[in-house]
């Protein structure tokens, strides 16, 4: 799996593009799993007029929106975090998402049936 660099992040902003910082980025990355096609989307930056941050990491499974996760912060005080992005590839298999080392994990339940607590990283890279 290699990440791709993309500059076009600013067209996210097609209302507001001037309020978008020059130090938004997008990072992505595709792969085939255990026969099914895995696109993540790593994005976020920072802009102005009042001054906000964010990012957001996607998991598109065959194509399909299947794991997300967000943060926003503004300069006014609001703001909010989920974390992290899980994609599930089966009931007790999942892919996971570490933004901040940009890294894609397999990982397993504790058990069947619990939506938390997930317990053994299989694979980096």
């Amino acid at each position: 799996m290699e990440w791709v660099d993309d500059t076009s992040l600013s067209i996210r902003f097609i209302d507001h593009p001037r309020r978008l910082r020059p130090d938004a980025w997008h990072r992505h990355a595709d792969f085939a799993f255990n026969g099914r096609w895995v696109h993540i989307d790593l994005f976020g930056g920072n802009g102005g007029g009042p001054g906000f941050g964010f990012r957001e990491e996607r998991i598109y499974l065959d194509d399909e929106l299947s794991g997300r996760a967000w943060s926003l912060g503004v300069s006014l005080g609001g703001g909010g975090i989920t974390q992290p992005a899980v994609a599930m590839l089966r009931k007790d298999l999942a892919l996971r998402v570490e933004w901040t080392k940009q890294v894609v994990q397999l990982v397993a339940r504790k058990e069947p049936g619990v939506n938390d607590g997930f317990r053994k990283k299989l694979l980096d890279g």
